[in-house]
């Protein structure tokens, strides 16, 4: 990551309300204003092309003053802990506690005067800007005057406005309460300070233009007159110079006439075009609204021949594969998903599989893919199994059924690993098929893969290219009010050459932005010019330039998964949270709220595809575009870095390391990582991989005491050292899928920073340290464990909780009625518990619990449902693998809205309390309950659905009268329900006609009545 972006998060983190709180507390608030005009000052003024030097200490010197008050925040909370600990103390253990606190004080005072002294030697290496310069996100840079000062109030109303946007930076987070690290005694003495900061994150002209509301249009005036050296007296004077300039209308183009002219363009008002451009625009329009007009999709050609293809007879005996074959960015995986959706593929195979493929291909993965595609009477659990017993599993699958199976990303020929597959493929009816996708046309051509012609995917008709662009770049039908925007957009389309990707990418980064030159700065852009790396390279870094800081960030961590990765969303917000790169405004912010919509804003710019939802309540997951993971790396420097079997030399600048495929991570760490004291994360993002040894524990917890992030799942290892204790900086902490560990040392309640424990599917672990208590900035515990209930002052002290997961605790008989106090919990779920009976009452008092999912615990009878009827904020409710369900009629979730029932094999019709949830649900879904017999006529009255989806439900004859009255209901998803699907395709039509989308077995049914 740059360091202008990175300045920009660490400045965040040191003027947010967390950080000033602690720097009251220690007596650091001078030290601190002192390092934020420092760092303003040195950035606006340092570091042109040449100055690696001047930025490298710039980069440590921040991360140092991180650590420091990420210290001051550790010794903050263990102050907190003692004090609740011992609210008693004796005289003496009181005023030793004091003389601790001052020398820490004077300690942490001392470490800020150093960083301040560093930064004066880093201005020695600085060289001044040249005006007109590249820097700071590729805008050219003039000698601008500072923005003005502004209050922390005036600040903070102004990124409230930028976060509604979506194009600015929000404003810095708390990473603790503020009650947590102070207490009632400091929290009191606080007083109410306002430090004066340069606006600094708004420098470059681009978002200049937003200080053009009322309040601020003289400011921006003042600085566009010194920047153009212009005298402009009034807006009006503007305006009027550039109605003249315009006027002489009847040219295709005019030239700019005047400086003033110049600003007028620079600011944003030359928004009417000539009227040959006009014209020209208009014509783009009727191309593309003529494309619309003539129903011809985006790829429909490729999709029909791919489709034709695959439903021709192959040769008797031979396992037939089609490889498609395209350059990264052309948009092969949405034509498979076209093809794979398309209604004649869904009825020519009887079975559907897609596997993402990573660079490390794993013929287990592929399997357990197969296995989890099975209809329910054939799925079974399948981790513990060996490969043999996996063969007899998926050849029951298999057998006499022609399948699909789409192997989406392969990037080797994988001879060995491909003829073991087949081992297990052959099982299949004769006509099945095989689908590869791949960039390289050595892995098409290998004899071992392909049996059939490669299908080369062709670069994107122009006019194709033109719509994409359109669709992202303005809400339907805007696009007509700015034809001279379409013009230029035209030009932007034909530089992308095709490749959908970047249409995309830069359609996306134009959204909501309607000033001409912030579109022409793009088509003029010098990166066009470049060869570096193909034609999306310049398409990349055009996006990657108009993120804001905090995405710039988050995407650049994303760098610790290997490529073709699958990624749990829920795990990569947790991952940023842990680093400080969410912020929240206020103490009332939650940072997982806040960082999923940092994600939908990087997925909705098309950084992250195949986004999915992962089984009843798992997160969804997504993958990074493999192109977009390629542009990242060539921008990451030496602060990410990816360890394989073939690794020798890691950079000593490196912050984090993800093990992928390396041979010895069970073992030792590589000989060039020893020395790295500043390491923040450890992570091993590859399923099965990860390490074997205490040792390598051991090395880890002694020498990277500055981490943030410790992924250690999949590991092996028994034991887990005492010293973890001493890592009082982690935030992030996985030990999960461990089979061997059995305990977890007590000195594990010392890490007062820790926000995210998982400890799922350690089947051995016999019960929690009982200083656990002791972990009270915990937001989120996944958990497996052999306890049969939960001890007083375990999981019920850890106020801080937001999420609890309780997974195949298989002796857990009862939950402790101490869940009362987790007063902040949002969401529990409990999986896989086959010998618990009841849940606590005390459940009642979980006033803030939005989020309950219980699957599969087979003693488990929901009959009392009075005993919860205090949970009335429940928005999403999962329940599967129960023996029965009560249909008693008990008014208690009155903000449901969303409902999932799976697995209920009992289950006859739909519980009458759910009647209640009537203006709030919006989602329902019924699946895998072979009795269930018909939907009530009170379905109807739940008037707020907007998606219906029922599934395997093959008792299932029809649909209820009264569904026309659903009048916001956009979808309905019917899926083997054989006597429901024929029902819904005839008599049942016209109950169904006013459904925006009808899916009937896959197939999308408003799109047939369309064509009829």
């Amino acid at each position: 990551m740059d360091i202008v972006a990175l300045s920009d998060i660490f400045l965040d983190k040191f003027s947010s309300s967390s950080v000033r709180d602690i720097a009251l507390k220690w007596n650091l608030d001078d030290e601190l204003k002192k390092l934020q005009e420092s760092v303003v000052d040195i950035r606006s003024k340092c570091f042109g092309e040449n100055n690696d030097k001047a930025a490298k200490m710039l980069r440590d010197l921040l991360y140092d003053a991180e650590d420091i008050f990420d210290e001051c925040g550790f010794y903050t909370l263990k102050s907190q802990q003692q004090q609740n600990h011992h609210r008693k103390l004796l005289q003496v253990r009181h005023i030793f506690y004091k003389i601790r606190s001052f020398a820490f004080r004077v300690k942490m005072v001392y470490e800020m005067q150093r960083l301040v002294n560093r930064l004066h030697k880093i201005e020695m290496y600085g060289k001044p800007r040249n005006a007109g310069a590249l820097g700071y996100g590729g805008f050219r840079l003039g000698s601008l005057p500072p923005s003005p000062p502004l209050s922390f109030d005036s600040l903070g109303s102004s990124r409230k406005s930028k976060k509604t946007s979506c194009a600015n930076e929000l404003s810095a987070a708390p990473s603790f309460d503020r009650g947590e690290l102070l207490g009632a005694e400091s929290g009191d003495a606080i007083s109410a300070t306002t430090a004066v900061l340069n606006d600094f994150a708004e420098i470059d002209l681009c978002i200049d233009y937003d200080l053009l509301e009322e309040e601020y249009v003289d400011i921006a005036y003042d600085q566009a007159n010194d920047f153009i050296g212009v005298q402009v007296s009034s807006v009006e004077s503007l305006r009027s110079r550039e109605s003249k300039r315009t006027s002489s209308a009847g040219e295709s183009s005019v030239a700019t006439v005047g400086a003033a002219g110049v600003l007028c363009d620079d600011l944003g008002f030359a928004d009417e075009c000539v009227q040959g451009e006009s014209s020209d625009a208009a014509y783009l329009l009727e191309r593309v609204k003529l494309r619309t007009l003539l129903n011809r999709g985006v790829r429909q050609n490729d999709k029909d021949r791919i489709v034709e293809a695959l439903m021709e007879r192959s040769n008797e005996g031979i396992l037939s594969v089609l490889p498609i074959v395209g350059v990264g960015g052309m948009g092969k995986s949405t034509l498979v998903k076209l093809v794979y959706n398309d209604e004649r593929v869904v009825k020519h195979f009887q079975l559907r599989i897609w596997v993402n493929v990573s660079p490390c291909f794993s013929v287990r993965k592929v399997v357990e893919r197969i296995i989890q595609s099975a209809p329910a009477n054939k799925r079974m659990p399948f981790r513990n199994y060996e490969m043999d017993e996996l063969r007899i599993v998926v050849g029951d699958i298999l057998c006499k059924k022609v399948y699909l199976l789409v192997l989406d990303g392969v990037w080797n020929e994988y001879e060995g690993k491909w003829n073991q597959l087949k081992d297990f493929l052959v099982a299949g009816a004769k006509g099945s098929k095989i689908v590869v996708t791949t960039r390289d046309e050595s892995v098409a051509l290998a004899s071992a893969i392909g049996t059939m012609p490669i299908y080369c995917v062709e670069r994107l008709a122009n006019d194709d290219c033109l719509s994409l662009f359109l669709k992202r770049a303005f809400e339907e039908g805007q696009e007509e009010k700015y034809p001279n925007l379409v013009r230029i957009g035209a030009d932007i389309v034909q530089k992308c050459e095709g490749v959908p990707l970047g249409v995309i990418l830069l359609g996306s980064s134009l959204r909501g932005r309607t000033r001409e030159i912030e579109w022409t700065d793009i088509r003029d852009h010098s990166v066009w010019d470049s060869q570096e790396n193909g034609k999306m390279f310049p398409v990349l870094k055009l996006s990657y330039e108009k993120l804001p800081s905090y995405l710039k960030a988050c995407l650049a961590y994303c760098l610790i998964f290997p490529k073709g990765c699958e990624i749990e969303i829920d795990k990569l917000i947790q991952l940023w949270i842990s680093q400080g790169l969410i912020h929240t405004s206020t103490h009332f912010e939650e940072p997982e709220e806040i960082g999923l919509e940092y994600f939908n804003q990087l997925s909705f710019k098309s950084f992250f595809q195949d986004i999915e939802e992962n089984g009843l309540f798992f997160g969804s997951i997504c993958k990074m575009n493999d192109t977009v993971h390629d542009f990242l790396l060539s921008l990451a420097g030496s602060e990410c870095s990816t360890v394989y079997a073939h690794t020798q030399n890691i950079s000593e600048d490196v912050k984090h390391v993800a093990f992928s495929d390396y041979d010895e991570s069970g073992k030792q760490l590589p000989t060039s990582l020893l020395q790295n004291h500043g390491l923040r994360t450890i992570f091993f993002p590859v399923d099965e991989l990860g390490p074997t040894s205490t040792s390598f524990v051991d090395n880890c917890v002694s020498r990277f005491m500055h981490l943030r992030t410790l992924d250690l799942s999949h590991s092996s290892f028994e034991m887990l050292p005492s010293s973890i204790g001493e890592l009082k900086r982690l935030k992030y902490f996985d030990l999960s899928s461990n089979c061997s560990i059995q305990t977890v040392p007590n000195s594990i309640g010392k890490l007062h920073c820790l926000l995210i424990l998982r400890a799922a599917l350690c089947t051995q672990l016999t019960e929690l340290p009982k200083d656990a208590e002791d972990l009270i900035s915990l937001r989120h515990l996944y958990l497996t464990t052999k306890q049969e209930s939960f001890p007083d002052r375990s999981v019920g002290c850890l106020s801080s909780l937001r999420s609890l997961s309780l997974y195949s605790c298989k002796n857990l008989v009862s939950l402790s009625d101490e869940l009362k106090h987790l007063r902040n919990l949002r969401t529990l779920t409990i999986v896989d518990c086959p010998k618990l009976t009841f849940l606590p009452s005390s459940m009642k008092y979980l006033t803030a619990l939005e989020n309950l999912y219980i699957i599969d615990c087979d003693e488990l009878t929901l009959f009392e449902w009075q005993d919860i009827e205090g949970i009335k904020m429940v928005r999403s409710l999962v329940i599967g693998g129960l023996p029965e369900l009560s249909s008693k009629d008990v008014q208690c979730f009155e903000n449901l809205k969303s409902f999932v029932i799976d697995g209920l094999a009992n289950l006859v019709v739909l519980p009458r309390w759910l009647e209640g949830s009537a203006l709030t649900l919006r989602n329902l879904r019924i699946a895998r309950c072979p009795n269930f017999l018909e939907l009530p006529e009170w379905l109807k009255n739940l008037t707020a659905l907007e998606s219906i989806q029922i599934a395997e439900c093959p008792r299932l004859r029809s649909l209820p009268a009264g569904m026309h009255r659903l009048t916001e209901l956009k979808e309905l998803k019917i899926d083997n329900c054989p006597q429901l699907s024929v029902v819904c395709g005839e008599e049942d039509r016209a109950k169904i006609a006013h459904i925006k989308e009808t899916y009937l077995d896959g197939i999308l049914q408003v799109q047939k009545i369309q064509n009829k």
